[in-house]
């Protein structure tokens, strides 16, 4: 008789453990869910580095210099700081300022004295 009570006491004990072992796994993937949402992931809205995307669309060369008609494609506004021409940095006048909206269009006019046929060469020259 001892032990018809001892085996049916054991076959709850092992639905109880398998059906730990079944939830178990379930309630920490819902509160590491949970847990995700509310504290977040870590990673900001905001890009490490802002997305800055000028086009030119029309370069003219004339007595006074270079003339570039630029777009700001990107998503933000953006400031041109310098101008680069041929590995030096110019002067320049912006207008309608060095600061274009999104989808602002703008005229960059750099008083840069070329000669018509001069080569000019960056790092190398082919002779």
């Amino acid at each position: 008789m001892n032990i018809n009570v001892q085996t049916e006491n054991k076959v709850p004990t092992n639905k109880f453990k398998a059906i730990l072992w079944g939830i178990l796994p379930l309630i920490l993937l819902i509160a590491i869910i949970t847990t995700i949402a509310k504290v977040g992931t870590g990673i900001e809205n905001e890009p490490a580095a802002p997305i800055e995307v000028l086009n030119v669309e029309k370069i003219t060369l004339n007595d006074e210099g270079i003339q570039l008609k630029v777009l700001n494609s990107g998503p933000e506004e953006i400031t041109i700081a310098q101008v680069v021409v041929d590995g030096a940095f110019w002067n320049a006048d912006f207008s309608p300022s060095d600061t274009l909206q999104r989808f602002e269009q703008g005229t960059v006019k750099i008083p840069y004295p070329w000669v018509q046929g001069e080569r000019s060469c960056g790092r190398s020259c082919d002779t």
